[in-house]
Formats: C-alpha cells, sequence, structure tokens
C-alpha cells in the first residue's frame, strides 16, 4: 500500500517494504506489551497496567506510524495527513477482509 500510495515517489518497492516491517514489528512489540500487562495485572489482581496500556497504546500507535512516515518520506504536514489517512483505511479494509476471510475458511473447513 505504501508503494501504491507513494507511486510517483523514487524509491524502490524493497525501500517502502522497509518501513513496512518496521511499522509491523512496532505493531506486534506493542501488542505484546499489552498481552504481558494484562497477564501482570491478572496474576496481581489489579486493573492498573491493564488500564494503562488501554489508554496509551491506543494513542501512540497511530502517532508513532504518522511520525515514522513523516520521517521516512520528508513531506510536509497535511500531506503525510492524508497519505497517512488512505493508508491507515486501505490498510483497515484489508484487515477486516482477509479476518472474515479467515474466519469463513474456518467455518466451512469445521462444517
Amino acid at each position: 500500500m505504501l508503494r501504491i500510495v507513494y507511486l510517483l515517489r523514487p524509491m524502490g518497492y524493497l525501500e517502502h517494504l522497509v518501513v513496512a516491517l518496521y511499522s509491523h514489528a512496532f505493531l506486534l512489540l506493542i501488542a505484546l506489551s499489552w498481552i504481558l500487562m494484562l497477564l501482570l495485572d491478572r496474576a496481581l489482581g489489579s486493573t492498573f497496567l491493564g488500564a494503562i496500556a488501554a489508554t496509551v497504546f491506543p494513542v501512540l500507535v497511530p502517532v508513532y506510524l504518522f511520525f515514522s512516515q513523516k520521517r521516512v518520506y520528508g513531506e510536509g504536514w497535511w500531506m503525510t495527513l492524508l497519505r497517512f489517512v488512505v493508508t491507515s483505511f486501505l490498510y483497515f479494509v484489508l484487515a477486516t477482509l482477509a479476518t472474515v476471510a479467515v474466519i469463513s475458511m474456518a467455518l466451512l473447513i469445521k462444517a
């Protein structure tokens, strides 16, 4: 999707792929941290860390992804914001379709 959104940039596919891989590594690190905080909360019998994770992580993820896109591609704030919104929307649609496909396949196999 980054290659499509930044079609006229003089960057090759692999450079866009590296940006995407770093973004996904960050997302997986956040997901792991969130799960560990929830497990620690369960072990301690509290909800403090889970509440912090539920408050901070949903804000941290888009902020990090926006600033990384701005830094890598070096565009102005408004153009970066526009491309970030388009990329995020396309990613959300594709992730939703993939989830629906996996659930459908699981239901078909089980039946």
